[in-house]
């Protein structure tokens, strides 16, 4: 606090009192716009931008994947293959096909015949075997017998079939080859593929896929 004097216009002095105030001691109400502002959280859109892209890169990606997969496994049933091997017996006359019914063409990959703990990579070797050791030799002298062979390289086309063994007019060796193939030890085990690389076996007249396919 501090005092000072002030001329009247009579010519004397007034003596005035000046205050100092501590600004502690000012009124605690301040303005509104005084008031420290708390910053406003904002919405980031690059950043917002950014994540949506990255989602339906993702999404795009996934969808694009199954298609391929959808796609491939559509081309691999265009060209499924489905090899059976059958027989026909009627009257003198026996005939022991292989067929593929599917709708590609079958590569033959490994091939294997079997009767009563004997085996042999060709079936004419196995039956003319079976023929000179169990039936009449007269009668398979007399018989009319046609082969074709069937080994690994081969291509069976959809709809084709190849006559392995042929027996024409004769009863006896009909019947009896016609027995040997309905014996439960008769085995013909044969492993395909399609192109692509898939691979089948079929064993006992029942296909079944593999997981991998013999070189």
């Amino acid at each position: 606090m501090g005092r000072g004097t002030v001329p009247l216009r009579s010519g004397k002095y007034r003596k005035l009192s000046l205050y100092l105030v501590n600004p502690s001691q000012l009124s605690p109400f301040t303005m509104e716009s005084d008031k420290p502002e708390v910053p406003k959280k904002t919405l980031n859109i690059e950043l917002l931008l950014g994540l949506s892209a990255t989602f339906l890169s993702v999404a795009a990606l996934i969808v694009s994947i199954f298609q391929t997969r959808i796609a491939r496994e559509q081309q691999h049933a265009t060209v499924w293959p489905y090899v059976q091997l059958t027989s026909d017996h009627l009257d003198n006359n026996l005939i022991l096909l292989l067929k593929n019914n599917g709708i590609g063409p079958a590569l033959i990959k490994k091939v294997e015949f079997g009767y009563r703990g004997k085996s042999d990579a060709s079936h004419i070797n196995l039956l003319n075997e079976i023929e000179n050791a169990q039936a009449s030799q007269d009668s398979v002298r007399k018989a009319g017998r046609f082969w074709n062979d069937i080994r690994p390289g081969d291509v069976v086309k959809a709809g084709d079939e190849i006559e392995l063994y042929k027996v024409l007019k004769n009863n006896y060796l009909a019947n009896f080859m016609s027995d040997v193939i309905a014996d439960s030890t008769f085995r013909f085990r044969i492993t395909y593929s399609d192109v692509y690389g898939n691979c089948w076996l079929l064993d006992h007249g029942k296909v079944t896929q593999l997981n991998d396919c013999p070189d």
